[in-house]
């Protein structure tokens, strides 16, 4: 006996089925209205202010037998805020539906997954979009100038969701300061669960209603926003997910404005989970950015024993001292293992916490013991602080001679990192000491985990300190860029001071040639002889991927590449503003020779090739990439001295 469909399916039968003669109304309306408008735009395209004919609809005035294009302008202008109106209703309309169909487990199989499963994998994007995979040892640094900024814009569908947890309607009172008027006023305009920043002004004499609340919350939330709110916003399964997995909310950067309802509500969703916490100062006002400071480590200081993560970004040395201090002075402090420390715009200064003046060194000592991942630029903490033990990363730029450490100090910290992995120097420095260091070459210490190795402008006291003191048996990527000219009394008079920092190199490669399989070489205005070129070339039998900026006689190296087989298990090759005379010749006798099998990518980067060798270059290798637009090739010799 057949029974009765359920009261909901049979009420939800018939919206369907109006839905769908509705629908059927609406599509014939457009293929109607479409070609009139098209009518209206010809008819008023090829007329200049002359009467249009009145015999169509188009344009026809029931009080105008015709109508002037100015007329015809004036009263489209009418219309097409009103056609405004009605696409923002149906495509929220159309999100809407959206939401309901995603829902689905036929047609979205995601879906049929466990909530179990869809929260890992919310975590792992979550992970890999933090930082911008910044922790990740396994970066090829590439030269920023040379690639245009890619924007990435993501864009999600908004679900307005009314049951959100802790969510307000009313939007607070802008706070008054009398005291700081000059800087501005901060607005709190976010709900508690708007799960979105305040992008202008709301004016009070302006009644916003529902449909128009809905179109700007959906504007805004349909840009590149956290990957959280992303997820938390596709459909009604997805959020109850999302909202109950804690590890999605653990980024807080106070990017909402003061008294930081959002950051609240974060801090609360991410439960007892680990905290990658991040201020940045970006006022102009000292008093501004002293309050802002002060409000954020109050909403955060009930919270700061879960912090492991912390970024400070500051152009003024008190802030960056503040807040560490801040973490210092709480009951229950936290075990940091990541520290950044960013003073922008700023000389360089070391921060001295506080709480290290006032007897609680150890409690400092603690704090920082258990760190794996240092990134100082123009800040640094004391040199001799246990936070510079145990690393596995550690980024230095800016180190100026006046913060800098002694080499003695520097060697201390190296050998206190046995599993150091990433060593990225930018700019660095070491002091001088009053006192001078033993002469004497100091026991090589090796690194057995240092797997990567940028130096950018290091001096050459650390260059040649470095290169001669660690080894590194299983370094897969080194990275050097414009290292800066020596100026040692004992360099040898016939060879060039470029030519002895080469050497130094092709000495220290000896010791991980076995493991290296990436090397990039940048030598802006350096003057150095092509078989110190060669012979650094000799001592990377392994790598697969070379990469060469404004390189001289680039040409000649690939000849001897060639002719000597060297290199020969290299699988990419990237040259970048490198001259042009003889280039192409020698890549194709490249390609075409011993390694035509192995490299299967190559990138050229304003060199100066024509669109026919371009053209040739793809034809053979099968990834082939190339940009000749804007950056002049540098005006290089292509012939070197010899030795």
């Amino acid at each position: 006996m057949a029974t009765d469909p359920p009261q909901d399916e049979v009420s939800r039968r018939a919206t369907l089925v109006a839905w769908e003669d509705s629908w059927k109304g609406v599509t014939q309306s457009v293929q109607h209205y479409l070609p009139i408008a098209d009518t209206l735009r010809g008819q008023c395209d090829a007329s200049n202010n002359r009467p249009v004919s009145g015999g169509s609809d188009a344009v026809a005035h029931s009080s105008l037998p015709g109508a002037t294009v100015d007329e015809a302008c004036s009263e489209i202008d009418k219309k097409l805020a009103e056609l405004s109106k009605i696409e923002e209703r149906l495509r929220l309309s159309r999100v809407s539906l959206q939401s309901v169909r995603n829902q689905s487990r036929t047609l979205v199989p995601i879906h049929r997954l466990p909530p179990e499963c869809l929260s890992l994998i919310f975590i792992h994007g979550s992970e890999d979009s933090t930082r911008e995979g910044t922790k990740g040892l396994d970066v090829k640094y590439e030269e920023e100038d040379e690639y245009e900024d890619e924007e990435y814009d993501e864009v999600v569908d908004f679900v307005d969701d009314e049951e959100e947890d802790g969510e307000g309607d009313e939007d607070e009172e802008d706070e008054e300061d009398e005291e700081d008027e000059d800087e501005g006023e901060w607005s709190d305009d976010d709900s508690e669960d708007s799960d979105m920043e305040d992008t202008g002004d709301w004016s009070e004499e302006h009644e916003v209603d529902d449909d128009e609340f809905r179109a700007m919350a959906s504007t805004i939330l349909n840009t590149t926003r956290p990957f959280c709110t992303t997820v938390s916003h596709v459909c009604r399964h997805w959020r109850n997910i999302a909202l109950t997995t804690g590890q999605l909310w653990t980024h807080i950067d106070f990017s909402d404005r003061p008294p930081f309802n959002r950051t609240k509500l974060w801090l609360e969703r991410s439960k007892k989970c680990s905290l990658d916490v991040s201020f940045e100062f970006m006022f102009s006002g000292i008093v501004r950015n002293q309050r802002w400071m002060q409000m954020a480590l109050d909403v955060l200081r009930p919270h700061m024993s879960r912090c492991v993560d912390l970024t400070v970004k500051a152009h003024r040395e008190k802030f960056t001292q503040s807040v560490l201090s801040e973490f210092i002075r709480v009951s229950e402090p936290p075990r940091f293992k990541a520290l950044t420390l960013l003073g922008e715009y700023a000389p360089g200064f070391v921060a001295v916490p506080a709480g290290a003046a006032q007897g609680k060194t150890d409690v400092l000592r603690d704090i920082m013991q258990s760190l794996q991942y240092i990134d100082f630029e123009g800040v640094f903490l004391p040199w001799s602080l246990p936070a510079y033990h145990n690393l596995t990363t550690l980024r230095l730029s800016g180190v100026t001679e006046d913060v800098g450490p002694t080499r003695s100090q520097f060697e201390t910290i190296l050998r206190s990192c046995p599993s150091l992995r990433s060593l990225d120097l930018d700019d660095v420095r070491y002091s001088p000491t009053l006192f001078s260091e033993p002469d004497e070459t100091p026991k090589k210490l090796v690194l057995s985990s240092l797997q990567y190795i940028r130096f950018n402008e290091i001096s050459p006291r650390v260059s040649a300190h470095l290169l001669g003191f660690i080894t590194a048996p299983s370094l897969r990527s080194m990275t050097i860029y414009d290292y800066m000219m020596f100026d040692l009394d004992d360099l040898e008079e016939s060879m060039s001071d470029d030519d002895l920092y080469l050497k130094l190199l092709a000495k220290f490669l000896v010791d991980s040639n076995q493991s290296l399989s990436y090397f990039s070489l940048r030598l802006q205005e350096k003057e150095v002889t092509l078989p110190t070129l060669i012979a650094l070339l000799h001592n990377l039998p392994n790598i697969t991927s070379l990469r060469l900026s404004q390189v001289p006689s680039v040409n000649s190296m690939l000849q001897a590449m060639t002719l000597e087989h060297l290199c020969p298990k290299l699988e990419s090759i990237a040259l970048v503003r490198v001259p042009r005379a003889g280039l192409f010749g020698s890549l194709k006798d490249l390609v075409n020779g011993p390694h035509r099998s192995t490299i299967t990518h190559l990138t050229v980067k304003f060199c100066g090739l024509v669109e026919s060798e371009i053209a040739w270059l793809r034809g053979v290798v099968p990834d082939f990439d190339s940009v000749e637009s804007k950056p002049k090739v540098p005006d290089i010799p292509d012939s070197l001295p010899a030795e």
